[in-house]
């Protein structure tokens, strides 16, 4: 494995990248990663936005439509758990694999 840094608000960190190249959030390679991936992991709507690719205000659709799963945190906040991304996501994947044999 190798590590990519990345500068994120200042403070680099590092991702690990196996040797495909393959980002270990990326749900189509549930192999060691599951290691990496604790299902109880709680997520902000941000967070969930860069594993996702898209933007806040389309996380903050989803949870408001119910399609994505959240926990409150007091009145405004709300955290999303790594096993509900999960879900969702293989809840889209099975919607694309429907419409797309239709």
């Amino acid at each position: 494995m190798t590590v990519k840094f990345t500068m994120d608000r200042g403070v680099s960190y590092g991702i690990l990248i196996d040797a495909t190249g393959e980002h270990p959030y990326n749900v189509t390679n549930r192999g060691e990663e599951q290691d990496l991936m604790n299902d109880d992991e709680m997520l902000t709507a941000e967070e969930v936005a860069r594993i996702m690719k898209v933007s806040l205000k389309t996380v903050r659709k989803w949870v408001q439509s119910g399609e994505l799963a959240s926990i409150p945190i007091g009145t405004r906040e709300y955290r999303i758990s790594r096993r509900d991304l999960n879900a969702f996501i293989d809840e889209q994947r099975r919607k694309r694999q429907h419409s797309d044999s239709d």
